[in-house]
């Protein structure tokens, strides 16, 4: 069964519900990427870390070099999702309405912080939509989940999508 961004009705009161939920790098500066997985998964991350060791990431050592655009669809892909490659971010009125975006990058070192941005979500008390973001890598509970995109910068970002459900087979 394919995923589907979940439809939860939004609220910036203070009983702001987000779709998808927080998940902790629990101490792993080097977590982020697989934390916005496992929140985009519904899982936590030691699943997540089971999983891509399974794909080759290694269990022990530096591991953050081998996480790249197909792990990232491979692990997503076994939860319903599709990914894009990474694409440069223009604007974020650009970026599609889930996505997995590298912020704080440093373009001599190639490297950068992941956070999910969920776009285009209608709030419960009026038809403005907002965008959010999921930073796994934020210690103040007030920034872990967020409406203030103000000092985000996104450099690239993949995007994602449910997986189409395979068509049911035709009688002849």
């Amino acid at each position: 069964m394919a995923a589907a961004i979940p439809s939860k009705v939004l609220s910036t009161n203070a009983g702001f519900q987000p779709a998808f939920e927080f998940v902790s790098i629990e101490g792993d500066r080097h977590a982020d990427s697989l934390a916005v997985v496992a929140s985009v998964a519904g899982v936590s991350l030691k699943e997540i870390f089971e999983q891509a060791e399974a794909l080759g990431m290694p269990k022990a050592g530096p591991y953050n070099h081998r996480i790249d655009s197909i792990l990232l669809s491979c692990l997503l892909a076994g939860y319903g999702w599709a990914t894009t490659e990474w694409k440069e971010v223009t604007a974020m009125t650009h970026l599609p309405a889930l996505s997995i975006c590298m912020v704080d990058y440093d373009s001599d070192w190639e490297v950068g912080r992941y956070v999910l941005v969920h776009s285009g979500v209608q709030c419960s008390h009026d038809s403005k939509s907002i965008t959010y973001i999921v930073d796994p890598a934020a210690v103040d509970p007030q920034s872990q989940i967020r409406t203030d995109l103000k000092a985000l910068k996104p450099s690239w970002y993949i995007g994602l999508q449910p997986l189409k459900a395979p068509a049911a087979p035709t009688k002849k």
